[in-house]
């Protein structure tokens, strides 16, 4: 019988947790920081990242699109329920790069 192994970013996720994987690797790629969305070097907090790798859309009247919002919204919600308000969380005194990864991969792989 074969068993397919589902891993980070392949077929079965939902859009929320492809956002989240997204995000941690976006945080990865480019750093972290907090107190910040995101800065001039392009470090971004938890939020920046979920915010970034949901597309950031920008529209004439600076509104997103709402399917854009609905998926984006599910993403922080689904971060929110695991680690309260995602801003406090990220901005811990004693917060690291590695523990934001590693927390934005588990609630994207539901762990």
């Amino acid at each position: 019988m074969f068993v397919e192994e589902k891993t980070q970013g392949e077929v079965g996720l939902d859009e929320a947790s492809k956002i989240l994987l997204k995000a941690a690797s976006l945080i990865e790629e480019r750093g972290w920081c907090q107190h910040a969305l995101e800065t001039h070097e392009g470090r971004m907090c938890a939020n920046g990242a979920v915010w970034i790798a949901a597309g950031r859309p920008v529209s004439k009247d600076g509104v997103p699109p709402p399917e854009w919002h609905l998926t984006y919204r599910a993403a922080r919600t689904r971060l929110w329920s695991s680690v309260g308000h995602v801003h406090d969380w990220n901005d811990a005194k004693d917060r690291t790069q590695a523990e934001v990864v590693a927390k934005l991969r588990a609630v994207a792989l539901g762990l």
